[in-house]
């Protein structure tokens, strides 16, 4: 899906989040396929950086957060 993306939208990165980010194998996995994959393809583009969100799992609490002080002011 990765490669999909980035053939349609030409991204420079791709955040990876939610609660299954934290795992060090998830980005290692998807590393590993996506360099297969850039091998496998003949033509020559840019690669993306696949990198894990800053805050994994918590992201929607900041998200609330974010629109609770827009919303009300931080009040």
């Amino acid at each position: 899906m990765i490669m999909n993306l980035q053939f349609i939208y030409d991204p420079e990165r791709f955040a990876i989040g939610g609660g299954i980010s934290r795992q060090p194998k998830l980005l290692e996995s998807i590393q590993k396929n996506l360099d297969h994959f850039y091998a496998v393809y003949p033509w020559d583009f840019p690669r993306a950086e696949v990198v894990t969100c800053e805050f994994f799992n918590e992201a929607n609490l900041m998200g609330a957060y974010q629109n609770y002080l827009r919303t009300f002011g931080g009040e």
